[in-house]
């Protein structure tokens, strides 16, 4: 969402701006698998963490550029 915002538009910026979000959410996806398959995390703490982020991204860029 915070890419969706802040990347210029241009003639490429669709699929670069594509691209910078699937990496990203591909990078957390990772980060939590790994976390639960190396057992250093239990699977709802990751789905919790994950739902917490989602949560106050929304709210970040709601809240647009005031804060």
């Amino acid at each position: 969402m915070y890419l969706q915002q802040r990347v210029p538009h241009s003639s490429y910026s669709y699929l670069y701006k594509t691209v910078l979000q699937v990496v990203a959410f591909l990078a957390a996806w990772f980060c939590g698998l790994s976390r639960v398959m190396d057992y250093k995390h239990h699977w709802s703490d990751v789905l919790s963490g994950f739902i917490i982020g989602v949560l106050v991204a929304i709210f970040m860029v709601s809240r647009g550029t005031q804060l």
